[in-house]
């Protein structure tokens, strides 16, 4: 064999060639889809799930945004969450399907009421914004949708959306701040406000979710576990 591959040196040097490319390629495309998925995981965890996500008995997961999926005794299970050495922080979240029109085109989308003291201690969205900030009375907005509506900072949106007695109700926000992050779903069908506005906005005083960080998320199972015998 060795005799062979010394006396056919151009086809030895071309065999040799074509397995070297092969297997090179085949380590980046498993590397690159191993990446993907590995971005994509923790892409849910900074933005959306968080470690655990704590919602209502009644949630509906046909029917996400439903506001007879809120939480009503969310202060209960904060005392519970404080107690509890694993979590490391939680959260309250409100989310809400709405009509976005800036008086020219309209676009459903998602609004999302969040607790601006605990919110960045469970996901990264604050240092993703690119201009502006949110507070009180203005929002923050995807950078894709801010385009696709042509605003800027101080420009207004105006949301539409059913309360909890039923009724049809539209607000007037102003973009307070733009933010761009490496998750599509915010960044174009998105828009931030405080927690205090949405249940404004709703007539109501309960959360559609908690979202807590924990000290390691593969022992979720047994954190999980401990939880339920309380909740």
């Amino acid at each position: 064999a060795l005799r062979n591959l010394l006396r056919s040196k151009r086809r030895t040097i071309l065999t040799f060639l074509i397995i070297s490319v092969g297997i090179a390629v085949y380590i980046m495309m498993v590397g690159m889809v191993s990446g993907y998925k590995a971005q994509s995981i923790n892409n849910f965890i900074k933005f959306d799930t968080g470690h655990i996500k704590i919602r209502s008995l009644n949630y509906d997961k046909e029917d996400p945004y439903n506001l007879n999926n809120f939480i009503n005794e969310s202060e209960k299970i904060k005392h519970i969450l404080a107690k509890k050495d694993f979590i490391l922080a939680y959260t309250e979240r409100i989310q809400f399907m709405a009509e976005f029109d800036n008086g020219k085109d309209s676009f459903p989308g998602i609004v999302v009421g969040i607790d601006l003291e605990n919110d960045p201690k469970v996901f990264n969205l604050t240092n993703y914004i690119l201009e502006g900030q949110i507070e009180k009375y203005s929002a923050l907005i995807g950078k894709t949708l801010a385009d696709d509506f042509g605003l800027k900072i101080g420009d207004s949106l105006f949301l539409t959306f059913r309360n909890k007695e039923g009724f049809i109700d539209s607000v007037e926000v102003y973009i307070g701040g733009i933010v761009f992050t490496p998750d599509p779903m915010v960044n174009g069908s998105t828009i931030f406000i405080t927690l205090e506005e949405a249940k404004e906005y709703l007539a109501m005083e309960s959360v559609s979710e908690l979202t807590l960080i924990t000290k390691d998320y593969k022992k979720d199972k047994k954190y999980i576990s401990a939880l339920k015998n309380e909740l």
